[in-house]
């Protein structure tokens, strides 16, 4: 009967439905005993602001914040929902795009030490600039971070954030879509050397990071980072093929000790591949070792030498023939490749 509800109230939410056949469908939707139904209907974009006003008086903390999501929700009654006694309805209020700027002016002075209610104040899109102004001298750096994201900020309180301590709103100033590009990549090249995991993955995931940073941070020892240079909009083909052959090494180096190696813990009599692969991979693994690698069997292990920025010329030259097309590849993207000699 619930799903068969749910059903009823989507008919009920459409434009096209009769009004006749909505109020009955009200009679039945404002008796089911369960939420969800009705949480759908509050959601539903095309519901009716009678419904909404009735759904906001309910007792169920959950209806009133769906109440309070919809985008299509009068600001007349935001601003009622805006002295709702629970925060989650508060916050979520202060997150909804209808929402005035007088309601969130208020919510803004919100001075719990959960800073939620701030935080989306921050990142509403009608925020204005005084109010950003005012949140980014708040405590809690999520705060700031917000309105360092928000594309509102003048490029005089950008700058002003630039030069936070919190590598996160540093991070969030870089991402602003109105950030100045010698700001964002100056940001970005200190980022980029942070201990803190999370201020290089936010670099990673910057849509307008430099092709440069992106291949520096190809190699981050964190799994976080590198998956999001994977998923960054403007990584080039290139890398993203780099990326690809890189994790079959990877897959088998999982378990071995971590770098960097000596040639005596990579290479001896009996000696595991993944071993070998890894020491192919070294920039100071010694030359012997890596010709050897380059004229492996294993194509796996020519891959990594390939990978090696160290692998002299001769030897890219002959792995552009190489029977596999990805040990090609790396060859041609190599730094020692040198073009004009493939065609003479």
């Amino acid at each position: 009967k619930d799903d068969e509800n749910e059903v009823l109230g989507a008919v009920a939410c459409n434009p096209n439905c009769p009004d006749k056949l909505r109020k009955n469908l009200w009679k039945i939707i404002v008796k089911d005993t369960y939420y969800g139904v009705r949480e759908g209907v509050a959601a539903n974009l095309n519901c009716p602001v009678s419904w909404l006003e009735s759904l906001s008086k309910e007792e169920s903390v959950s209806l009133r914040k769906a109440v309070a999501a919809n985008p299509r929700c009068p600001t007349t009654l935001l601003e009622t929902l805006a002295l709702d006694k629970e925060r989650s309805v508060l916050w979520t209020v202060a997150a909804n795009p209808n929402c005035t700027v007088a309601v969130l002016e208020v919510l803004s002075k919100d001075a719990d030490e959960d800073s939620s209610v701030r935080d989306n104040v921050a990142s509403n899109p009608n925020c204005t600039l005084p109010l950003l102004e005012v949140l980014a001298k708040d405590n809690a750096s999520r705060v700031r971070e917000a309105v360092a994201l928000n594309p509102n900020c003048s490029l005089s309180l950008l700058e002003d954030l630039a030069k936070s301590h919190q590598s996160s709103v540093r991070g969030a100033v870089a991402a602003n879509l109105i950030c100045p590009l010698l700001l964002r990549n100056s940001l970005l090249e200190c980022l980029v050397k942070e201990k803190d995991k999370w201020a290089r993955r936010r670099v990673a995931g910057n849509p307008m990071c430099p092709e440069a940073l992106l291949r520096l941070l190809l190699t981050d020892e964190s799994d976080d980072v590198r998956s999001e240079v994977a998923s960054n909009p403007n990584c080039p083909e290139n890398l993203l093929h780099e990326i690809m052959d890189k994790s079959q090494l990877e897959i088998l180096a999982m378990e071995a000790p971590p770098s960097p190696l000596t040639l005596e813990d990579c290479v001896y009599p009996g000696c595991p591949p993944k071993l070998k692969l890894l020491a192919a991979l070294q920039p100071d693994c010694p030359k012997e070792q890596l010709f050897k690698s380059a004229n492996s069997s294993d194509p796996l292990e020519r891959l990594a030498a390939a990978l090696n920025p160290m692998l002299p010329t001769a030897q890219v030259m002959r792995l552009l023939d190489d029977p596999d097309i990805n040990v090609q590849r790396a060859a041609a993207r190599h730094p020692n490749c040198k073009l004009g000699q493939v065609n003479q």
